[in-house]
């Protein structure tokens, strides 16, 4: 037992003020382990142990059995239980509150700990008033510690690449800043929402002992199970399993500080999580694998199955590229260079478009990727001082149609414009075309519709501000190669 103010121990005293700082105290004031203290007659020492549920006298006030004085449990004089060492008689602490004494680090892998290891403990250590900022620094501390040591290895290298670039420098740390004061500013919010329901579903389904602060604080502290996502690599991917380990530990916390059933707790906790992964889920499944599969129906059609693939991974690369560059490649012929497109990543199976007969800037496609920086930059050049005013241009059966698209519309550009087209030059007859659009959707257009979409295209494309494009069967190579059965 010490005192609140300075920590001085209060053992053996008589009187109720700290000899160290004055501050006044009551032993009723802290909580002890059952037996664990001696509560002493001040007239006679006869000793007598707390049995209550805070380790207090039951009851409180009596005659003392050796001398008849009468007793009353604040007027008593307090020592450890012989061979008790004093640390013994407190209850559990959270290891966080306590970190001013045990230092950050040792507190906060101490509250991890007992989180993962024994969270009722926890629970029962939880102050029953107060703690409630305290709790939700932790929680932001610790999620944000999971989140930088998963994505780290993803960061770090578009960082370092992004700062090479002098030009890139403000648009990587502008970026970087920005997901520093949003993703807290995220957290907090999903905190809130995840407590509120949670909190509501306690109320609903009985009395509890505790109000929303005390919910906050058990979810906020229930964070350190979140500790899958800190795996590197594999953290993204661990997200559903770690929301739901968080979830439970949190039920465990809720049930003991709330004095609930397990069931309850549990039902409270977990419900809001995997309502959003069912909602998510679902999303992804009416939005993206229709897309897929219509994509995949397409490609199987053609004879080219590697073509939805291919397409997103195209644009996936010029996407990235500008993400680390702050600006779209000047030619596609960069991302070849670069290594972010493979040649096997250009060409379907018969293609007329293959490495050895296209040339692009003066160099043969297939050398590309081995020529010095010199002759790469010279022929980046030369291709791109070769594109007319929509900079449609072509590299092996992709034709890419993306310039501009990000700036139209003063940076918020319709979803439905195109920014990469499947189209080799020897199309399969009436197999459908293949198009990415600026939301990442694959689109398969059968080749009946072919041109009026393409004018559709072009339609949007003027009221954005855009140049219209070629129909992409018909932009070719140097030296130029005929189309044979283009869609009409």
């Amino acid at each position: 037992m010490r005192c609140k103010e300075c920590d001085y121990p209060l053992w053996n005293l008589r009187s109720r003020d700290c000899p160290e700082c004055g501050r006044a105290f009551l032993p009723s004031e802290y909580e002890f382990v059952v037996d664990s203290v001696r509560f002493c007659c001040p007239d006679c020492g006869q000793s007598y142990y707390g049995t209550g549920d805070k380790g207090h006298l039951v009851p409180d006030s009596f005659n003392c059995v050796k001398c008849g004085h009468a007793c009353r449990m604040d007027d008593m004089v307090l020592l450890p239980t012989e061979g008790v060492e004093e640390e013994l008689t407190r209850v559990d602490v959270v290891p966080w509150l306590d970190r001013a004494k045990r230092g950050v680090l040792r507190g906060w892998f101490g509250t991890i700990g007992m989180v993962l290891g024994s969270p009722g403990r926890l629970g029962r250590a939880l102050p029953a008033n107060g703690g409630t900022m305290q709790a939700g620094w932790f929680a932001l501390v610790t999620s944000l510690i999971y989140m930088a040591l998963g994505c780290a290895i993803f960061v770090l290298p578009i960082l370092f690449i992004g700062l090479s670039f002098g030009s890139a420098s403000f648009s990587v740390l502008a970026r970087l800043i920005g997901a520093a004061i949003t993703v807290p500013m995220a957290m907090v919010i999903v905190l809130l929402l995840w407590t509120a329901t949670t909190h509501g579903l306690l109320c609903a389904t009985g009395k509890v002992a505790g109000g929303f602060s005390r919910t906050f604080s058990c979810l906020c502290y229930g964070s350190a199970a979140n500790v899958l996502v800190a795996i590197p690599c594999l953290g993204g991917y661990m997200t559903p399993f770690s929301w739901i380990w968080w979830a439970i530990a949190s039920g465990i916390i809720l049930a003991v500080v709330h004095r609930v059933s397990g069931w309850r707790a549990q039902l409270a906790a977990l419900l809001p999580p995997l309502a959003v992964l069912a909602a998510f889920t679902a999303v992804v499944f009416l939005s993206i694998v229709p897309n897929m599969s219509a994509a995949i129906r397409a490609a199987s059609q053609r004879g080219a199955s590697t073509a939805p693939t291919t397409v997103m991974k195209a644009d996936f690369e010029l996407q990235q590229y500008a993400m680390v560059t702050g600006a779209e490649p000047e030619h596609a012929l960069r991302l070849l260079a670069s290594g972010q497109l493979g040649l096997a990543d250009l060409y379907e199976p018969g293609s007329l478009a293959r490495s050895r007969f296209e040339v692009i800037g003066g160099e043969v496609v297939a050398d590309v990727p081995g020529l010095t920086q010199e002759k790469t930059e010279k022929a980046i050049a030369a291709a791109k001082a070769s594109l007319d005013s929509s900079g449609t241009h072509r590299l092996g059966d992709l034709v890419f149609v993306y310039r501009g698209v990000n700036q139209a519309s003063g940076g918020n550009p319709d979803p439905s414009l195109w920014r990469v087209v499947w189209a080799p030059l020897n199309p399969s007859p009436n197999s459908p075309v293949i198009v990415i659009a600026t939301v990442g959707g694959v689109i398969s257009i059968p080749t009946p519709s072919w041109q009026a979409s393409l004018a559709a295209q072009n339609t949007l494309r003027v009221s954005e501000g855009l140049p219209p494009i070629p129909d992409p069967f018909t932009v070719g190579l140097s030296p130029p190669v005929s189309a044979p059965n283009a869609p009409k």
